[in-house]
């Protein structure tokens, strides 16, 4: 998805969002498919560190390739 973020390391990946984000800013955390519950543990994670302003996109990637919606892989 263009303009997404990732990082395998919980940490590294919030001091990311924080650096390009910010704290207080919206942003959207998503997962592979509906099914996958990692983005919502994450968004729980995120919030316990700070991050006020989660949406959660249950969706995920799979929904997102499937209404032919853009991405970016040269990232």
């Amino acid at each position: 998805i263009p303009g997404a973020i990732a990082h395998d390391d919980e940490d590294i990946l919030a001091n990311m969002i924080e650096d390009k984000i910010g704290m207080d800013k919206l942003f959207v955390i998503y997962c592979s498919d509906d099914d996958c519950g990692s983005s919502e543990e994450l968004a729980y994670s995120l919030q316990e560190q700070g991050f006020l302003n989660i949406y959660l996109f249950k969706g995920g990637w799979k929904q997102w390739i499937d209404n032919n919606l853009p991405f970016d892989i040269s990232e």
